[in-house]
């Protein structure tokens, strides 16, 4: 009778054990579920936040663009303008007769050459 007892005790002890093991995996098993959906749900925002910033700096770039692109337009019609007006000083004297003024172009700039 000991020897069946025994036996039995001995078995119910493995039971036990796979039971316990077996618990153990589903609650593992949950955990880790969990922590995968926390994982996804973390690389989603990551995702989200970079697609704004890329999002926020081509709006800033083309901003930036369009800013340079206005400065260059008004540049152009300053030198237009500067260039008008150099042609109007050079020839007002010219209309004005000799030796009545002379021209000080000195301040020219660059771009512009006296003729």
């Amino acid at each position: 009778m000991g020897t069946i007892l025994y036996i039995v005790a001995v078995y119910l002890a493995y039971e036990a054990v796979k039971m316990l093991l077996f618990l153990s995996g589903v609650i593992l098993g949950g955990f880790f579920k969990m922590k995968e959906k926390e994982l996804q749900h973390a690389m989603n925002l990551k995702k989200e936040e970079s697609e704004q910033a890329l999002k926020l700096a081509k709006y800033n770039f083309e901003a930036v663009c369009a800013e340079r692109d206005r400065y260059k337009d008004e540049l152009a019609e300053m030198k237009l303008r500067n260039r008008e007006l150099l042609d109007a000083l050079i020839k007002n004297p010219l209309e004005r007769g000799p030796g009545e003024g002379k021209l000080n172009v000195s301040g020219a700039g660059e771009d512009f050459e006296v003729l």
